[in-house]
């Protein structure tokens, strides 16, 4: 039987489906370090942002992090020690540098990075009365010339 009359304000309010969160998973074991990062980086986005083909960039992400951020405390420590090794802090080094790039690169798959979100050459928005990223060259980065303008 209906209900007469108005309806309720609670009895209108429903939870839309994209607002709700789901629990996305690792498929491995992460460390506790390793799944804070997770649930951080999970936590930040819509619940219909990482789907199952995601995962493993996401798990990569985490373990790249966490392995930076040691190799980080590693090379504070390396620093610490009155004569450095240098060889030894070259290759901790390299070796962060190796993380972060993996780590930038996934973040940038997964489009948790501004750059991977926007880009000039690849937006589509209006700025300043004309198109963007119709008007930005893909191999320089740079504005085009409108055909009346001169270098």
């Amino acid at each position: 039987m209906k209900q007469r009359g108005r309806k309720s304000i609670t009895s209108l309010q429903v939870a839309p489906p994209a607002m709700l969160k789901r629990a996305v998973e690792p498929d491995s074991i992460l460390t506790p370090e390793q799944r804070e990062i997770w649930d951080s980086v999970i936590e930040s986005k819509p619940a219909d942002w990482f789907t199952s083909d995601t995962i493993p960039l996401l798990e990569g992400m985490c373990r790249a992090v966490a392995m930076g951020r040691w190799l980080a405390a590693r090379i504070t420590e390396a620093q610490a020690v009155d004569p450095v090794d240098l060889v030894k802090l070259n290759a901790m080094l390299k070796m962060q540098d190796r993380e972060q790039r993996g780590a930038s690169s996934l973040a940038t798959k997964l489009r948790l990075t501004i750059q991977s979100r926007w880009q000039p050459s690849t937006a589509s928005i209006k700025h300043e009365g004309f198109n963007a990223a119709a008007s930005v060259d893909p191999k320089t980065g740079k504005r085009k010339l409108k055909p009346w303008e001169t270098a």
